[in-house]
């Protein structure tokens, strides 16, 4: 239904607003001093990762017959899945790490 390089630019999208809306809560109580170039230094791999999230879901859509189904609603679910994409991988860490943090046997003295 729609090509590849649209879904790419719908999920960017979905990563730029959330990056812009995290720049505007900063410039917010900053009182309008933000440094773009700050933030995005301390952000790239957050950003990068978006776009990794989107691309492999853009690329993975032929596989996945629910998205296929999904017809015109795709475009809002793919700009969805680069707004939370981080988020939901940083969950996913967190969570791992703690399983694994409390099955680490005690360590021998």
């Amino acid at each position: 239904m729609f090509s590849d390089l649209i879904l790419f630019a719908v999920g960017l999208a979905g990563i730029l607003t959330v990056n812009l809306i995290e720049i505007d809560a900063l410039n917010q109580k900053e009182t309008g001093n933000t440094n773009l170039k700050k933030y995005c230094s301390k952000h790239w791999a957050n950003m990068m990762l978006s776009v990794v999230i989107v691309g492999v879901t853009v690329l993975s859509k032929q596989q996945v017959a629910e998205l296929e189904a999904a017809g015109k609603w795709i475009l809002g679910g793919i700009f969805a899945i680069g707004m939370v994409g981080p988020t939901a991988a940083q969950f996913v860490r967190s969570k791992a790490l703690q399983f694994f943090k409390s099955k680490t046997p005690p360590a021998e003295n």
